[in-house]
């Protein structure tokens, strides 16, 4: 499949000009400066090469369109950053303040924990899959006013908050109190009180925050124009009825959100977001003007019949939104009409096992990833099916003749060239779980899935510096092991065990058909559930003695398979290689939850920088309900 829609690219960077303006802000509460929230790990940019080469090959004004996103810019901020370091005097090395950090070693370096503070009961905070947003002035230069924002999916009270920001972030730079809760609210009808079980973002200059929560029996969507009040313990009232200091809009046809986070179109000022009945709505003037939910012109529209839809993505090449859905379909929505702009896609596009025939039901359950110069999206999916052999093969051990009827459980992970959406994706089938019947016509056992989490995965550095003429780099994500238990003629509990994959791209910038496994994540066997969070790449200029490191971030739920989380949840740091090979054996730090079955929420990083105690990531900890700040992996 020859990708089209893409830049012809030679050099990697943005105009001195555009860098000017970006090392030029000033701190949150004035002007723009790098948001980083859920949608960040679902919108990259590869490199669209220079202002000259897109003339030359007749692409100058979409040169221009994707260099002047916000999205973009604040992209290449945060993997520029050592650019912006030339400013500063001179390097500080990496201190730890003298708090008790440490969580859990596996020997080669702990993520020590800069500070952890309890935000919600444990079980509660910020969910699977769901992000802090935060807001850093300058992405090579902390300051004491950069913040964090962690939502709460606990009910809503006068003493529990659903929405904590903490500011004076940063242990080794600031004094005083180190977080200070900046802000705490809570959302309720009054007499019944909110959850938000999705991700908040934030506007651009880090005074408004937008986010949806569920009330009552409907969801609302929220514009908040951010303040110094509340606490943890005594939050700040937000009620349904709009008041002088935020909006509150029911989503159109009263369903709840419990997986849509809202996008946000910045350059438009337009917001996205998906609710549980399949429903994509439209909010305009959300952070510069009045917010208000566009209800004509086919909005909101239900691509999919009744679902329950993951946060959308909009592709500001094509105009188009994409989001997934509890019935295993990749939709494509146009963001000026809200109709279908095309045909859904299946992500079990790997196809039936050989020799069998099947109709696949399953569930998306993360947004997917869009490069809008490279026009790809990116999906995983987890699928059940019922398939009937066609022909004699055999069913693990065990040969199966014509007739036999065999259940089995897919992991996918599948790429689509948006230009021609829905004809002709790749799919890459890893970690099927086949449970075989015995006999001909024998009914399958019913199968439960009961870690469904496949999530998002992200990209190498390689990737994000590599070119249209010879694309390079890896996507890792988390897949399953394979496993078979042939024989079986009852109900079944299936959960395999998490592992780490890497894949990689042809020339052409089609993922190859054959993902390595890396890292098996934990050691439960395939009847005991776990689960694996998104994964979060970034790489920092000044890491490893200022050559440069490479990070990835993840965790399990349970059964960590690395000494130092041996049997527990496990946050993760892996060094990615250049180029993908050489990868180590074992991660280069690690974190023990203490706990099983809970994990932790996605990760935001923060900072690429030399002064003391800036680069960090955050993340919560459901385990016990806290938010947390930890130091990058082998930081120097």
């Amino acid at each position: 499949m020859k990708l089209s829609g893409r830049l012809v690219r030679k050099n990697f960077g943005i105009p001195v000009c555009a860098l000017l303006l970006i090392v030029g802000m000033t701190p949150a509460f004035a002007q723009r400066g790098v948001v980083s929230d859920w949608s960040t790990h679902h919108v990259v940019f590869s490199n669209p090469g220079t202002e000259a080469n897109a003339i030359m090959n007749g692409r100058g004004l979409e040169w221009q369109k994707i260099t002047s996103n916000p999205r973009y810019r604040m992209q290449q901020l945060k993997r520029s950053a050592a650019w912006g370091n030339r400013f500063t005097k001179s390097k500080s090395d990496f201190s730890e303040s003298s708090m008790d950090r440490s969580l859990g070693s596996n020997g080669q370096g702990d993520i020590q924990r800069d500070w952890s503070v309890k935000i919600a009961p444990a079980g509660d905070g910020t969910g699977l899959a769901k992000y802090p947003a935060e807001y850093a002035s300058n992405y090579s230069v902390a300051s004491c006013s950069d913040f964090v924002v962690y939502p709460s999916n606990a009910t809503g009270s006068a003493t529990e908050p659903n929405l904590v920001g903490f500011d004076n972030l940063y242990s080794g730079t600031c004094t005083g109190k180190i977080p200070t809760v900046e802000f705490a609210y809570y959302v309720t009808t009054g007499t019944a009180g909110g959850q938000i079980v999705t991700s908040p973002t934030l506007s651009e200059d880090g005074t408004k925050a937008a986010f949806v929560a569920n009330v009552g029996t409907g969801a609302y969507f929220y514009v908040l124009t951010l303040a110094n009040t509340g606490t943890v313990a005594a939050p700040t009232e937000l009620t349904t009825t709009s008041a002088s200091n935020y909006t509150a809009i029911p989503l159109a046809n009263g369903s709840t959100d419990t997986r849509s986070s809202p996008y946000i179109d910045y350059t438009d000022d337009i917001a996205y977001v998906g609710d549980d009945a399949g429903y994509l709505h439209k909010f305009t003037g959300v952070f510069n003007g009045t917010p208000t939910e566009v209800t004509t012109g086919g909005w909101p529209a239900q691509p999919s019949g009744v679902s329950t839809l993951t946060g959308p993505i909009y592709d500001s090449t094509s105009g188009d939104i994409f989001v997934g859905t509890d019935n295993g379909l990749l939709d494509c929505v146009t963001a000026s009409a809200g109709a279908s702009c095309g045909s859904d896609d299946v992500a079990a596009s790997a196809g039936n096992p050989p020799g069998t025939t099947s109709t696949l039901s399953g569930t998306i359950f993360d947004a997917p990833i869009v490069d809008p110069i490279a026009e790809t999206v990116y999906s995983e999916a987890v699928y059940s099916a019922s398939s009937e052999v066609e022909g004699t093969r055999r069913s693990g051990s065990t040969p199966a003749v014509k007739g036999t009827t065999t259940s089995y459980v897919y992991a996918v992970l599948m790429q689509d060239n948006i230009a021609s959406f829905g004809t002709a994706p790749i799919g890459v089938n890893m970690g099927t779980v086949e449970v075989a019947s015995t006999g001909s016509g024998v009914t399958p056992p019913a199968i439960t899935l009961t870690s469904p989490n496949l999530y998002d995965g992200d990209f190498d550095n390689a990737y994000y510096n590599s070119t249209a003429d010879n694309y390079s780099g890896n996507l890792y994500f988390c897949g399953n092991v394979s496993v078979s238990d042939t024989g079986n003629t009852g109900a079944v509990t299936y959960d395999t065990t998490p592992e780490l994959y890497r894949i990689g791209f042809n020339s052409d910038g089609t993922m190859t058909t054959s993902p390595t496994a890396v890292f098996v994540l934990a050691v439960n066997g395939p009847h005991q559930a776990t689960g694996c969070s998104p994964l979060t790449e970034f790489y920092n200029d000044n890491a490893s003695a200022g050559a440069g490191a490479d990070y990835l971030f993840l965790s399990v739920l349970g059964h960590g398979s690395p000494l130092g989380c041996l049997g527990f949840g496990c946050v993760m740091s892996f060094t990615l290689p250049a180029g993908g090979l050489n990868f180590g054996a074992l991660p280069t730090a690690t974190l023990s939850l203490n706990g099983n079955g809970r994990g932790t929420s996605g990760f935001i990083i923060d900072n690429d920088s030399t002064q003391a105690g800036a680069s960090q990531i955050y993340f919560g900890n459901l385990q016990n309900g806290h938010a947390v700040q930890a130091s990058q992996a082998a930081l120097q």
